[in-house]
């Protein structure tokens, strides 16, 4: 993971914010430097670009499962692996369904997201 030093993000509960304390609990990047997040609280999978800025909810805490805790996310070639609740998620990642707000899984569009594996 090549992220630079820095911060980025505001606290809140709307998506592009971190919910709680102590968000994002997991951090990944793509190979086109995107971020990846993940939090605890309300869980949910965001994605940011670059320099920070918010691009999309990818998935919410309803496509998740819901609970409280933040679910492990690392991002591998165009895959999308998401752990948590004793088991493992696997998701087609795609960079532009990523760029567009309200990307999130939970929807009802025939998306990537919504077409994950889970072992």
């Amino acid at each position: 993971m090549n992220l630079p030093l820095g911060s980025f993000g505001k606290p809140g509960g709307a998506p592009g914010l971190f919910t709680g304390c102590c968000n994002p609990v997991y951090i990944s990047q793509t190979s086109n430097g995107d971020v990846i997040t993940s939090e605890k609280g309300d869980p949910r999978i965001n994605c940011y670009g670059s320099d920070g800025s918010f691009r999309s909810l990818l998935l919410d805490s309803k496509s998740l499962g819901g609970g409280n805790t933040a679910y492990d996310v690392k991002v591998w070639k165009d895959k999308l692996f998401v752990a948590g609740k004793n088991k493992v998620s696997i998701y087609r990642y795609d960079t532009a369904l990523a760029a567009h707000a309200g990307a999130c899984g939970g929807c009802d569009i025939d998306c990537p997201l919504r077409t994950g594996i889970t072992v």
